[in-house]
């Protein structure tokens, strides 16, 4: 059998069948998670969720005196929705199915509604939420798992009547729970998570969420934080 020796630009030519064999086996490891984002199966009950999501350590073995910003932080995506990302309804269940797992990042999409402000992730098919039901699970379950502090992120679509609803929802529900401007707007770097016990963070990179949060009922008595107030307290110094 003579054999010719292969060049850069040779090209390998497979038979149909040898084709689709190697797609399924290089594939392979991805059928479940395909299955799972395009299903159109809700997720109606969570209790599968909490077995599945177990983490090994939920008892306090590191040092939590370090910056918040030195560890590694289980945070949830999309965190209001039932199932897929396209076609599935928002609702608060998954936030306290996340919460009572322990993780301890929950992310909201909250858009302008004819109502008001609503949660529901943007330009696609999902069906949205009431952002009181989610605040006022996030309000009972925050702290059920953990006492280490919980940050939202708030992903802030809203016209300006509705971020100013929005501002008064998230001082009407989360009130005490949410972190003083008193304090944030002194920080050079981001405090430990054993001096945030019990306090919840909001994290958003919308400049006029920022300041409409600040402006309610004045700076003292609102209670808010945003990614950009350590990156601007450090430029300023």
């Amino acid at each position: 059998q003579i054999q010719t020796p292969r060049s850069e630009n040779s090209i390998d030519i497979f038979s149909p069948r040898e084709v689709e064999k190697n797609a399924k086996a290089n594939l392979k490891p991805f059928t479940k998670l395909y299955r799972f984002l395009f299903s159109h199966k809700e997720i109606d009950h969570f209790a599968h969720i909490k077995t599945k999501y177990k983490p090994k350590n939920l008892d306090i073995y590191q040092d939590m005196n370090s910056p918040l910003s030195h560890y590694f932080i289980s945070a949830g995506h999309n965190s209001y929705l039932c199932g897929n990302q396209f076609t599935s309804k928002s609702s608060a269940k998954p936030i306290i199915a996340a919460l009572e797992g322990g993780c301890r990042v929950i992310e909201l999409d909250v858009w302008s509604g004819r109502k008001g402000p609503k949660v529901v992730h943007g330009f696609t098919m999902t069906k949205p939420t009431s952002v009181i039901k989610c605040l006022r699970a996030i309000r009972k379950y925050a702290f059920k798992t953990s006492v280490y502090p919980l940050i939202i992120t708030l992903e802030d679509h809203c016209n300006k009547k509705n971020r100013q609803i929005l501002t008064k929802m998230f001082q009407e529900e989360l009130g005490q729970l949410l972190l003083p401007n008193s304090e944030t707007l002194e920080w050079k770097n981001f405090p430990s998570p054993s001096a945030l016990l019990g306090k919840i963070l909001i994290r958003t990179k919308n400049d006029q969420t920022e300041n409409d949060f600040r402006a309610l009922n004045h700076s003292n008595s609102v209670m808010t934080i945003s990614t950009t107030s350590i990156h601007n307290n450090n430029n300023n110094n």
